[in-house]
């Protein structure tokens, strides 16, 4: 039997979904985005968006669900509702199809004005089960990669056939997204 999450169940022979955002992407988003501290990573795996955004910023916490993750907590990000941040940023699991949940739960964690950032698939903007929430909470910036990002999946694995973007929600903002390459 599977262990239940927020966002799915585990079984015990399962890995985590587990896919390092390249520091180059980070580094692309952290070129046009400012960050407001503190900042959470809910989904820090083994911290590749940290490491770079340590660069430039000193408070941020980080959350991971698995174990052998490295996290300052190890928690379920669901389960989470003590102090809220200005900004989270993060590589949501992409398994289980629950990205409208993770967004939607760090929407509530962010103050008023607060930033959500996620890396996601272009593909995100296509879903009919999706149009009424990106209708209601239109992200302000999408920033599309120009160039395909290949993604190691930590197990020797790799995905670069897939158009990749940074989606950027002011929480309150409800104007048209602005689209732009990088």
């Amino acid at each position: 039997m599977g262990t239940p999450l927020a966002f799915g169940t585990r079984t015990n022979d399962s890995k985590f979904d587990f896919y390092p955002t390249p520091e180059y992407s980070t580094e692309k988003i952290l070129s046009k985005i400012k960050l407001i501290e503190p900042i959470l990573e809910p989904a820090n795996g083994l911290g590749s968006i940290t490491k770079v955004v340590k660069k430039y910023y000193q408070n941020i916490t980080t959350f991971d669900i698995n174990l052998e993750a490295q996290a300052d907590k190890y928690l379920d990000f669901f389960n989470y509702n003590d102090e809220k941040f200005n900004t989270i940023i993060t590589n949501p699991p992409f398994k289980y199809n629950h990205k409208c949940e993770f967004i939607k739960k760090a929407l509530e964690s962010v103050n008023e004005n607060g930033l959500v950032i996620m890396f996601l698939k272009l593909t995100y903007l296509e879903s009919r089960r999706r149009k009424e929430f990106l209708t209601n909470n239109p992200p302000k910036h999408i920033f599309v990669h120009s160039e395909r990002v290949c993604l190691l999946d930590g197990y020797g694995g790799k995905g670069g056939g897939v158009v990749y973007a940074w989606f950027v929600w002011e929480k309150g903002y409800k104007g048209k997204s602005m689209l732009e390459l990088i």
